[in-house]
């Protein structure tokens, strides 16, 4: 794993947050990136934060790692934010991804943006593969090494095949 994006803050921690729509898989994508990060060794929290709505609500999710004891798993701000949904969350990162769909809209800084929703449905047939491409580009972002991971072990048995294709490819974006 490349160190240089943790190695950033003095603390030694990486804090990511995700902010998605419910049903976009963001529960799913910082799970398995949570067990991937363990995996090599780090120290991780993962808190999820729901919206009261039922569908279409937002759920939003801060994701810690670091090689050693997490001093405090609350991010107020961060290295990496992903951002898949409008909302009135405000968050500062010194690096933001954000799908075009709300890049589009004016209200977001974004250092990368890309049609991770268009991509999963022209690519994949479907909108269910956003979170898999996202976790691709993730990893791709923190130096994480794929091919040496066997990464369907990580991954539920449903869409296996798909979803390891979705990984590659959003691994294949930080490429670019």
């Amino acid at each position: 794993m490349n160190t240089n994006n943790s190695a950033s803050r003095g603390d030694g921690e990486f804090k990511i947050k995700v902010i998605g729509e419910a049903g976009q898989g963001i529960k799913l994508l910082t799970s398995t990136l949570s067990s991937i990060l363990a995996h090599l060794g780090n120290e991780v929290s993962l808190i999820m934060h729901y919206d009261a709505q039922v569908r279409g609500g937002t759920i939003v999710a801060d994701l810690v790692f670091s090689k050693k004891k997490i001093s405090n798993p609350i991010i107020d701000s961060g290295d990496l934010l992903l951002r898949f949904f409008k909302t009135k969350h405000d968050f500062k990162a010194k690096y933001s991804i954000v799908d075009d769909s709300v890049f589009a809209s004016g209200l977001y800084r974004a250092d990368e943006h890309f049609g991770f929703e268009s991509a999963s449905l022209s690519k994949f047939g479907s909108e269910k593969f956003l979170n898999m491409i996202i976790l691709g580009r993730i990893l791709k972002f923190l130096g994480v090494d794929i091919a040496s991971l066997k990464i369907e072990s990580f991954l539920p048995p449903k869409f296996i095949e798909k979803n390891v294709e979705a990984i590659g490819f959003g691994y294949a974006l930080g490429s670019a």
